[in-house]
């Protein structure tokens, strides 16, 4: 099995107070990292991994200002993957689809039901399922991989 080892690393958890933030802080703390919620620090060698929502890719019904709003995270992981290239930073994001946080199961039985339907794995993600991929973004295994966008959703097809 190979381990994930963060040791020496600084990750930047935005919204790490509560919810999927806070559950998705955990991990990167075990694997040996630094973990901040509220610091920004530009340094060479560093990994950005952002949190995106399916919202940007195929949007819902309603919520044109949520998925405008996540889709220019989209642009900006872009953005900022060519900007900081070159100090050898890593920009990625990470695009979740309905997680079961409070928030998640706040969605009403019926709708989630409907939106189980469109994932192939028949299950919703935890919020572990997240960390990981945050973790693998993070680690040096993806020290080649900038600028993109890893979805973590089971395989929605919306």
């Amino acid at each position: 099995m190979i381990s994930i080892t963060l040791d020496g690393k600084t990750a930047l958890i935005t919204g790490g107070g509560q919810g999927l933030g806070a559950e998705t802080a955990r991990p990167p703390r075990q694997a040996g990292a630094n973990v901040v919620v509220t610091f920004y620090e530009e340094r060479a060698g560093a990994n950005r991994v952002k949190a995106e929502a399916l919202a940007a890719v195929i949007g819902f019904f309603g919520q044109a200002n949520y998925a405008a709003a996540r889709a220019g995270f989209v642009g900006l992981t872009k953005f900022f993957s060519r900007e900081l290239g070159r100090k050898a930073i890593t920009v990625n994001a990470v695009s979740p689809g309905v997680v079961l946080t409070d928030m998640g199961k706040s969605i009403p039985e019926e709708v989630r039901a409907g939106m189980l339907k469109l994932i192939p794995l028949e299950k919703f993600a935890g919020p572990r399922d997240i960390a990981n991929g945050i973790l693998f973004l993070a680690s040096p295994m993806a020290s080649d991989i900038t600028g993109q966008t890893l979805h973590v959703n089971g395989g929605w097809v919306g």
